[in-house]
């Protein structure tokens, strides 16, 4: 949803902090997604990530992303990556060989939380930094 940075040794101080202090100030309130189209993104040779692509509107995912995309660049978070268009996809794995895109039978879920983590570069393995619930009732605005 929104890259923080990418640190080879410890990171910055206040960085951490400063994500869970978003996290926690965060309120909207859970919605259901879908992909229904696997595919690949452009990379490295051989290190393509294949990807399961979501449906074209998704208008919750959407204001979701673009909520804490601002609240993390508002918060001095601006060593991640800004979307001027964020396409909504699950990354699978990293494969060789491109894949024409396609659709599949579509993967649904409702989500209810969002979780930090932290990617160990190099090691293919995930931190949990924190984890929060989205429980804003479906009455209030979920808009930035």
């Amino acid at each position: 949803m929104f890259h923080v940075g990418h640190f080879a040794g410890e990171i910055p101080a206040g960085t951490l902090d400063a994500a869970r202090a978003v996290a926690d100030g965060l309120s909207m309130s859970p919605f259901d997604i879908g992909f229904d189209h696997v595919g690949h993104f452009a990379g490295k040779p051989g290190n393509l990530p294949m990807v399961l692509l979501g449906a074209e509107s998704q208008p919750a995912l959407m204001a979701f992303q673009a909520t804490l995309q601002d609240r993390l660049l508002r918060a001095g978070l601006t060593a991640g990556v800004v979307h001027k268009r964020f396409t909504p996809h699950l990354t699978l794995f990293y494969g060789r060989q491109p894949i024409e895109t396609r659709p599949i039978e579509p993967i649904r879920w409702h989500v209810d939380s969002f979780v930090l983590l932290r990617s160990v570069i190099g090691q293919s393995r995930y931190i949990e930094e924190g984890r929060w619930r989205l429980d804003a009732p479906a009455s209030t605005s979920d808009t930035p």
